[in-house]
C-alpha cells in the first residue's frame, strides 16, 4: 500500500517534478558554464550558492503546495483518508517523498557544479563533503519550513509576511544578525571556498530548527485526524482577507516608526588613549601605557596619510583592545555596525609584537569597513589585497612579511602556476590556487606596474576611484559596479586596455 501511494504521488505530480528538475539542472548548467567559460564568477560553486538561494526555496514551495496545500484545498485528501492506511503514514510518506525529490535536485546541482569545476577547482573529498553538508542542511531547513507552510493553508501568506518582517525587525532594531546565524551562515561568502573546516555550529543550529519545523508540520497534519489542516486549507473569506491586509499595513507602519526612532549608539572605548587627526580617530584601550600611546599616534599618522592619498573626507574610527593571549602576529576584527567603526584585538604589549604587519592588516580592514566590504568582492579584491603592500613600499618602509625582492619572488612563483586575465576577475579562485601571500604579492606587482609604466598620478587616480569616492550602502553601489566596472576605471585612469595592462603586469613580474 505504501508503494502504491508513492506511485500515486509520482503519477499525480510528475509534470511539476519534471519541470523542477529541468529548471534546476538547466540553471545550474548555464551558471556553471558561464562561470567557467565566461569569467562571470570567482568560483563554479558561487553558481551553486546562487541556485541554493533562489531555485531551491522556489522548488520547496512548489513541492509543499502540490503535496499538501493542494490536497486539502481541493479535498482530494478525503480519498486518501478512506484507504486502510493510518494518517501518520500518509503524512510521513508525503514528507519523505518531497524530501527525496528536493535532495535529488540539490545532489544533481552539486554534481553538475563538480563536473564543471573539476578542471579549475581543487576538489578534495573533504571540500566536497563540506559543500554537500552546507547544501543539504540549508535545503532540509527550507523544505521543512515550506512543508509547514503547506499545512497553514490560507494563512501561509500571512505567516510568510510575519517571518519576513520579523527578520527585518531583528536585523534593523536589535544587535542580532540573522545573516550570520544558523542556516543563513551556511551560505555565507565562504561557501564556495571553505575547504577545511566544517561549520559545526551552523549545521547544528540548522538541524535543530529543521527538526522543530518538522515536528510542527506533523503536529498540524495529525491534529484531530487532520481536521485542523483541512480547516486551514479552505479558501480565505473576504473578511479574513481584509483583516489580514489591515494587519500587514499596521505592521509595516509600526516597523517603519520603530526603525526611525531607533538610534544607533556609537561604539566607544571609555578611558582609552585617543589620537585624532583630520578625519581619523584611533583609540587604544590601555590607559597609561607608553607603548599604546605611541602605537595610537603612529597608526593615526599612517591612516591620515592614506586618507589624504585616497582623497576621502574621513575613515571609520579604529578601536584597539588588548588580547594578551594572542600570538604577536595574531589579529582579530570584531564585527560592529558598518557606521560605528573598526574594533580589533591584538597583543600589542608583547615584546615581539608585529606592529608593521598589524598596521597593514588594519589598513585593509579599515578600507573594507569604509566600502561596506564591497572592496573585498570580485573583481576589485586584487586592488584591496595589493594596496597595503603597495602603500608600505611607496612610503619606503620595509614590508613586514618580506622585502620587495621576496615579494617579487612570490609574485613570480604565483605567476608560474598560471596567471590569466580571467584570474583578475576571479581573484578568489586564483588566491585559493596559489596561496594568499603569493596572490597578495601578485596584486602588489600589479599596482607597482601601474605606477611605474603609467605614472604615479594614474595609479593614484585608479586607487581613488576604487577605494575612495562616495561609497553607498544600498542598491546604488551595485548599480555603479555594473555601470562602471573596475576594468573601465582602470582604462579611464591609465588609458590602457585591461588586456594590455595584464601583459605589462606579467612582463613586470617576469623581469
Amino acid at each position: 500500500m505504501i508503494w502504491t501511494l508513492a506511485r500515486k504521488e509520482l503519477h499525480q505530480h510528475w509534470h511539476a517534478f519534471g519541470l523542477l528538475v529541468l529548471l534546476t539542472f538547466g540553471a545550474m548548467g548555464v551558471v556553471a558554464g558561464a562561470a567557467q567559460f565566461g569569467g562571470l564568477s570567482g568560483s563554479i560553486f558561487e553558481g551553486l550558492r546562487m541556485i541554493l538561494y533562489t531555485i531551491v526555496p522556489l522548488a520547496c514551495l512548489v513541492l509543499s503546495h502540490r503535496l499538501v496545500a493542494l490536497e486539502f484545498r481541493d479535498k482530494t485528501q478525503l480519498f486518501l483518508e478512506a484507504l486502510p492506511v493510518s494518517r501518520w503514514r500518509m503524512v510521513a510518506l508525503k514528507y519523505l517523498f518531497g524530501c527525496a525529490v528536493i535532495f535529488f535536485l540539490v545532489a544533481g546541482a552539486l554534481a553538475i557544479s563538480a563536473i564543471f569545476g573539476r578542471t579549475s577547482e581543487l576538489l578534495t573529498p573533504r571540500f566536497l563533503a563540506i559543500l554537500a553538508a552546507r547544501s543539504l542542511a540549508w535545503t532540509w531547513f527550507f523544505y521543512n519550513l515550506l512543508f509547514l507552510f503547506g499545512f497553514l493553508g490560507r494563512y501561509r501568506f500571512v505567516f510568510g509576511l510575519f517571518l519576513y518582517f520579523g527578520y527585518l525587525a531583528l536585523d534593523a532594531l536589535t544587535d542580532v544578525r540573522i545573516s550570520e546565524w544558523g542556516p543563513f551562515a551556511l551560505l555565507n561568502e565562504r561557501f564556495a571556498f571553505e575547504s577545511h573546516e566544517f561549520p559545526v555550529a551552523a549545521l547544528r543550529t540548522t538541524a535543530l530548527l529543521a527538526l522543530g519545523l518538522m515536528g510542527l508540520s506533523l503536529g498540524l497534519g495529525l491534529a484531530r485526524e487532520g481536521s485542523v489542516a483541512a480547516l486551514l486549507g479552505e479558501r480565505m473569506s473576504h473578511r479574513e482577507k481584509m483583516f489580514c491586509t489591515g494587519l500587514v499595513i499596521a505592521g509595516l507602519a509600526l516597523f517603519g516608526t520603530a526603525a526611525e526612532r531607533t538610534l544607533k549608539v556609537p561604539y566607544d572605548l571609555p578611558g582609552a588613549i585617543e589620537e585624532a587627526r583630520s578625519g581619523v580617530v584611533v583609540k587604544v584601550a590601555s590607559a597609561g601605557d607608553k607603548r599604546a600611546t605611541e602605537l595610537a599616534a603612529r597608526l593615526a599618522d599612517q591612516l591620515a596619510s592614506v586618507r589624504d592619498y585616497l582623497a576621502v573626507s574621513e575613515l571609520p574610527p579604529v578601536f584597539i583592545v588588548a588580547r594578551p593571549k594572542f600570538r604577536p602576529d595574531q589579529f582579530e576584527r570584531i564585527k560592529l555596525e558598518d557606521e560605528q567603526g573598526v574594533l580589533v584585538g591584538a597583543n600589542f604589549a608583547a615584546l615581539d609584537f608585529h606592529e608593521r604587519a598589524f598596521a597593514m592588516w588594519l589598513l585593509r580592514e579599515v578600507l573594507k569597513a569604509r566600502t561596506f566590504d564591497r572592496a573585498e568582492r570580485e573583481p576589485s579584491k586584487w586592488v584591496l589585497d595589493g594596496f597595503p603592500l603597495f602603500w608600505a613600499s611607496r612610503a619606503e618602509v620595509a614590508t613586514p612579511v618580506a622585502s620587495a625582492a621576496t615579494l617579487h619572488e612570490g609574485a613570480r612563483r604565483a605567476a608560474s602556476k598560471g596567471f590569466s586575465p580571467a584570474d583578475v576577475e576571479q581573484w578568489l579562485s586564483f588566491q585559493k590556487r596559489v596561496g594568499a601571500e603569493d596572490a597578495s604579492a601578485v596584486a602588489w606587482a600589479g599596482l607597482r606596474t601601474l605606477a611605474r609604466r603609467h605614472g604615479e598620478n594614474a595609479c593614484r587616480d585608479f586607487l581613488r576611484d576604487v577605494l575612495g569616492g562616495d561609497i553607498r550602502h544600498d542598491a546604488r553601489a551595485v548599480a555603479r559596479d555594473l555601470r562602471d566596472p573596475i576594468r573601465r576605471r582602470l582604462q579611464r585612469a591609465a588609458r590602457v586596455s585591461p588586456t594590455q595592462f595584464h601583459a605589462e603586469w606579467c612582463a613586470e613580474i617576469a623581469s
